[in-house]
């Protein structure tokens, strides 16, 4: 009986005995985190953290930790978060790699913490084997990622224990964990690549077509939509950990913008945005529509001169500067008023028109998804969803630019519909005032011609009369003197001759110059009567074609500009052209045309006949306008002058 009791007594401590080495063993292979190639667990399962309250943070005083069970295991299987505090964050993690094959292992660290320290512990002593400076470009990291990573290499030991210390003076950053090689790391990071990059392009793309939407339509909603998502894009950049791919001069700027304050400015301009978008469609917005641009003008001046701040004295800020943390903490309470001051707006002005429900549902999507949730989801200030990209972002971009895009062609439409109207007012004015221009233009030229042909008859009218008569008289005194004295009537004979050839010249002038005497003639005729007289002067050949078919006859105006512009041409090359050679072509029919081309020295380039200082050149060519008639001249230097006077098709 005494043997029955103490078996079972000794059953009953061995199975007590063999439950708590049970749970002891399980809880010591929980906190090694075990490696066997790729991982597929979270390793914050396996992390220890703590905080170091100190003034000044070493490894003896973590490893006194340590020792004193102060590390504590993350709640989160997520991200762990550096909260907003410049004490130190301390993370320890033993590994064991069961992996035959692989034996050195990336460990990504993705964080925007300044600085972290990987400690190593060899022969009961820890010792500092990487220092990780997010302030380096990829470029020139150990291991060139856009994340902070340093390399487990088990070739001669495959336990390893580590500690890292984590210093985040100025951001309120997440911290995510990953162990796996160096292969798997990168395939997975070109999909990621990929998929922002698509992102980011589709952004820039949206924002390059609100900025020429707005140079079409001359809206300001456009420019303000795209600054907003320039905004939203270098939000990206920074909470992806992008910023480090980029060459040292971009990464020099934007290593020095913080996203809390572009979180400000981006909510700000999105609030803009719907309050423009509101004005455009009319919408009535009382005192709002004063106050709203006042308040959003002063959030963003706050944002831009946070950021300013931070750009330039970065190195002398963090949280335990006192202007820093009023910066922050203020920044923190105007994007949680303009998001819900923007739902508010967008749900009242929804509900004014019987949409209320809509509203809602708008403004608690708006309330969900904009950029500063996404960037304090990620600090863990909130917990809205589980992300790991925002790919959300791309769906209502998407879906606010088919909205913008309808705005875009509905207001494209009606500015090409008002500025057709305008042009059209424009045209209808421009053509009355060119009609009543031309008119006014061809009545002028008609009276300046009616006064030089009236000009003309009273010349004509006067060598006729006055200069023939007294040559006549001339003439007959003469004849008298011969007969009076017959002695002399050799050396008088010849300048008898001379008066009368100059009275018949004279008589031949007065005709051709007086337009009844045209009429009677006919132009044809005139023009002939007149080369015959001008041929006399041997100096010059002249040649007359004409063509005249049908006998066709000219309107009274017509004919008479047709032969004072025949006359000016002339007239000119007589004066001018020093010409040996005139030949003058005519076509009547079916369209009148005059050609007059001489051999003479030319023009020094081919004159514009409007524009030209020659008085008689302007005449010819406001006769010809007169009449319907063009008057073109092309001449080059030593090759003579063309005058050409055509008749338009009508």
């Amino acid at each position: 009986m005494f043997y029955k009791n103490n078996l079972k007594q000794y059953i009953v401590i061995y199975m007590l005995f063999s439950y708590v080495c049970g749970i002891a063993q399980h809880t010591i292979k929980k906190n090694v985190y075990y490696l066997e190639g790729v991982h597929s667990k979270s390793l914050l399962n396996y992390l220890d953290c703590w905080k170091d309250s100190s003034d000044r943070s070493t490894i003896v005083n973590a490893a006194n930790a340590l020792k004193n069970n102060h590390f504590k295991s993350w709640k989160s299987t997520r991200l762990l978060y550096a909260v907003n505090s410049s004490k130190d964050l301390w993370v320890h993690l033993v590994v064991q790699n069961h992996s035959p094959k692989e034996k050195k292992y990336w460990w990504g660290i993705y964080t925007q913490s300044d600085t972290v320290f990987v400690y190593e512990k060899l022969h009961q002593k820890w010792f500092v084997v990487d220092t990780l400076d997010y302030s380096r470009v990829s470029n020139s990291r150990n291991i060139r990622t856009r994340f902070l990573a340093t390399t487990l290499n088990f070739s001669t030991n495959p336990n390893k224990e580590l500690l890292l210390q984590i210093k985040n003076k100025r951001h309120s950053s997440y911290v995510y964990f990953d162990i796996t090689t160096a292969i798997d790391n990168l395939e997975w990071e070109v999909g990621f690549y990929w998929k922002i990059g698509i992102l980011i392009g589709g952004f820039l793309i949206i924002c390059i077509i609100s900025i020429l939407a707005g140079l079409i339509v001359f809206k300001k909603i456009f420019f303000v939509y795209a600054i907003y998502l320039f905004v939203v894009i270098q939000i990206l950049l920074q909470e992806e950990l992008f910023i480090a791919v980029f060459p040292s001069p971009i990464f020099d700027v934007l290593y020095r913008l913080n996203s809390l304050p572009l979180a400000l400015i981006s909510v700000s301009l999105h609030f803009l945005t719907t309050f423009l978008l509101a004005k455009l469609l009319k919408i009535d917005l009382g005192l709002k529509g004063i106050l709203i641009p006042y308040y959003l003008s002063f959030t963003i001046a706050f944002g831009i001169l946070f950021s300013l701040i931070y750009f330039l004295f970065m190195e002398h800020l963090g949280f335990n500067t006192i202007i820093y943390s009023v910066f922050w903490k203020v920044s923190y309470f105007f994007i949680l008023l303009t998001i819900a001051l923007n739902g508010l707006f967008i749900f009242f002005n929804f509900k004014k028109y019987n949409y209320g429900v809509l509203g809602g549902v708008v403004s608690l999507f708006f309330l969900c998804f904009n950029p500063a949730s996404y960037f304090f989801n990620y600090l863990g200030f909130i917990k809205l969803y589980d992300i790991s990209y925002p790919f959300y972002f791309y769906i209502i971009t998407f879906s606010e630019t088919v909205f913008l895009g309808g705005l875009i062609a509905f207001f494209y439409r009606n500015t090409v519909k008002k500025n057709y109207m305008l042009m059209t007012d424009k045209n209808l004015i421009y053509e009355k005032l060119l009609r009543n221009k031309l008119a006014h233009q061809k009545e002028l030229n008609a009276t300046i011609v009616e006064t030089q042909e009236m000009v003309f008859e009273n010349i004509s009218q006067e060598l006729h009369d006055n200069a023939g008569q007294q040559l006549s008289v001339i003439n007959f005194q003469i004849e008298n003197l011969k007969l009076d004295f017959p002695d002399f009537t050799d050396n008088l004979s010849p300048i008898s001759f001379s008066i009368q050839k100059l009275s018949e010249n004279l008589r031949q002038i007065s005709h051709s110059i007086d337009h009844n005497y045209l009429s009677e003639k006919g132009l044809i005729d005139s023009i002939f009567v007149e080369v015959s007289r001008i041929n006399e002067n041997k100096t010059i050949s002249f040649n007359l074609l004409i063509e005249d078919q049908k006998n066709r006859k000219f309107k009274y105006n017509e004919q008479i500009i047709i032969y004072r512009i025949f006359q000016e041409s002339i007239n000119n090359i007589l004066k001018h052209a020093k010409a040996t050679k005139v030949t003058i072509n005519i076509i009547t029919f079916p369209l009148f045309r005059l050609e007059i081309e001489d051999n003479g020295i030319g023009f020094d380039q081919k004159i514009k006949v409007p524009k030209s200082k020659s008085m008689g050149l302007k005449n010819c060519y406001n006769r010809a306008k007169i009449i319907g008639y063009d008057f073109e001249i092309e001449s080059f230097p030593t090759e003579g002058t063309k005058i050409l006077l055509k008749e338009k098709e009508k």
